[in-house]
């Protein structure tokens, strides 16, 4: 069935989007085509969809395909099998790593994943997952990273900075030394980052054993101690910091389409394989045609029935995301046919 699944599968490709001038299109042009079933608009570094999206599709759209052979097809994760396809993976790899306990239904996400702005991109090969990464927006709910960093994130706020958290990069344990799987995660994330939710830093938790790693080939920058992460079962983790000024002058130069930035010392980074200008346009179009937020069914059944993620918010928060979703139980009662 799945493998039939996959056969079905219709891959959006360029010509199905917008057509923009790939070489002229700045953020201006961006925020002129977001109306109704767009994405986004930038609001104090919160990124809310402005409309409900496209339609329910039965697959989630093909962004592009890499590998030598393009073996490997990147997607949004949009459909409920998806969806899920990216919570298990992470779940099986946390499990193997001791970073979660066993769990009833095998899936690892969070309250934050039920935000209008998360996203959550999908690698897979032969239609399975291989590798899955959120970008999670700046909002009134804060940042995952929050829990033990709260005082560096509030001191970047106070500056005016907007952020978004790296959630859950992860690539399956086979083909962990493929990296053009977390090259085409991040190059789309950093995209949708920077020109969607037009934030000025993205952030992450890693293990301090993969500080060094982060730092030489993505250039984060460390703004933290390390400390125990509860969320990961007490794992050690440390915040690092990525400027996005920074990020899209390394990209250019790293295309050949600027000059070398002052601070760039250089070196074998995964920039060299980064999107030019006109690719980074284009993935850009998709984003803006294709993201929308869950569906009300979704997040009821997933945040709702199955773990109690809402009931556990404020009042405040509960008030929020009932008007980030009109429509939205506000009994948060479970249906019989969904408490089984």
């Amino acid at each position: 069935m799945k493998a039939q699944a996959v056969a079905m599968r219709r891959e959006r490709t360029r010509d199905e989007v917008i057509s923009v001038d790939e070489t002229t299109m700045t953020d201006a042009d961006i925020i002129a085509l977001l109306g109704d079933g767009a994405l986004v608009e930038p609001c104090g570094g919160f990124c809310e969809p402005t409309g409900e999206g496209l339609a329910m599709e039965e697959e989630s759209p093909l962004l592009r395909r890499f590998g030598r052979t393009g073996e490997y097809a990147l997607r949004l994760a949009l459909t409920e099998e998806d969806r899920l396809a990216c919570w298990h993976l992470v779940y099986q790899e946390y499990l193997a790593l001791g970073y979660t306990p066993v769990l009833e239904e095998p899936y690892r996400y969070s309250i934050h994943d039920a935000l209008p702005g998360t996203i959550t991109l999908l690698a897979e090969k032969d239609g399975v997952a291989v590798g899955t990464v959120s970008g999670i927006p700046d909002s009134p709910l804060g940042l995952p990273a929050d829990a033990i960093y709260r005082d560096e994130l509030d001191a970047m706020r106070a500056r005016g900075r907007r952020l978004l958290e790296v959630g859950r990069l992860t690539i399956a344990r086979e083909y962990a030394n493929d990296r053009q799987i977390l090259t085409n995660l991040f190059d789309a994330l950093t995209i949708y980052t920077r020109r969607i939710c037009q934030a000025t830093d993205m952030v992450i938790t890693v293990n301090p054993s993969h500080c060094r790693y982060y730092e030489g080939m993505l250039l984060f920058r460390k703004i933290g101690v390390d400390k125990a992460l509860e969320s990961v079962c007490g794992a050690p983790a440390v915040l690092l910091a990525l400027d996005m000024d920074l990020e899209e002058r390394i990209r250019r130069y790293a295309t050949g389409e600027g000059p070398k930035p002052e601070e760039y010392a250089g070196g074998r980074s995964l920039y060299r394989y980064a999107s030019n200008r006109a690719q980074e346009n284009e993935c850009v179009e998709q984003l803006v045609q294709l993201f929308r937020k869950p569906e009300l069914h979704f997040l009821n059944k997933y945040f709702v029935w199955k773990r109690p993620l809402l009931q556990e918010l404020s009042e405040h928060g509960q008030k929020m995301f009932e008007s980030w979703y009109p429509g939205l139980e506000t009994d948060w009662a479970v249906p019989a046919a969904e408490a089984v």
